[in-house]
């Protein structure tokens, strides 16, 4: 079912092709009469390109963005602008389109010097390559990707999101980076602290319904890592 906004624009551009359809109609039929230009000539053109005119203003007008279109549109802006975690709108080739402020610091660039830029080349793992990483993967088929995790230069860790900004197979996706580093240094922390101490190590994230082992938990058990699967 089509949209207030859709049936707005389809009009809109219907009045302005017919505005310019009588407006040249105008114009040919005052040439065809008139071999010669005087001044009734340019005051009958005139008289009958008024209403071609008239409705070409008219559908301009028709066009121009409302207040309540221009305020959404700023105020989507702004809470772009004002994310407090790095976001970058990149399209399927894997192009910039945009960037917050806090992109820009993450990469030490000004929006300039990103824009139309590849976003691999900034915003993902550097050990990577577009053809093999996962992110560009998704972004050249304009899909979602669920949060990861992904390192970047030692201690950098960056969960990385994309999300399409239209249904369907979007043209743009918006990527949202979490910095992680804190709680990876944490975990590596646990992990020397737990095998320093030959302790077993078992977790489980009952939300996706996951556990996690080491290998003394399974020496304890007697288990072999296979036994698990």
């Amino acid at each position: 079912m089509p949209t207030p906004t859709a049936n707005h624009e389809s009009l809109s551009r219907g009045l302005l092709i017919g505005a310019l359809l009588v407006f040249v109609a105008d114009f040919a039929c005052v040439v065809r009469e008139q071999h010669t230009w005087s001044t009734d000539t340019l005051s009958e053109l005139a008289r009958l390109s008024l209403p071609g005119l008239g409705i070409l203003l008219l559908g301009v007008l028709l066009r121009r963005p409302t207040s309540r279109e221009k305020s959404g549109k700023n105020t989507s802006q702004r809470c772009f602008s004002h994310l407090p975690i790095p976001a970058v709108v990149v399209n399927r080739r894997g192009r910039i389109c945009n960037a917050n402020p806090a992109a820009t610091r993450l990469v030490g660039l000004h929006l300039n010097a990103l824009l139309n830029r590849p976003v691999h080349k900034y915003f993902h793992p550097p050990q990577s390559t577009p053809e093999n990483c996962k992110l560009c993967q998704h972004i050249k088929a304009g899909l979602d990707m669920p949060a990861d995790d992904f390192a970047f230069a030692k201690p950098l860790w960056q969960q990385i999101s994309l999300s399409r900004m239209t249904k369907g197979k979007s043209e743009r996706l918006l990527q949202l980076h979490f910095d992680i580093s804190n709680r990876k240094q944490a975990e590596e922390r646990m992990a020397l602290v737990l095998d320093g101490a030959e302790l077993g190590y078992w977790d489980w994230d009952y939300v996706n319904g996951k556990y996690q082992v080491n290998q003394r938990w399974l020496e304890m058990l007697g288990l072999e890592k296979d036994d698990l699967d």
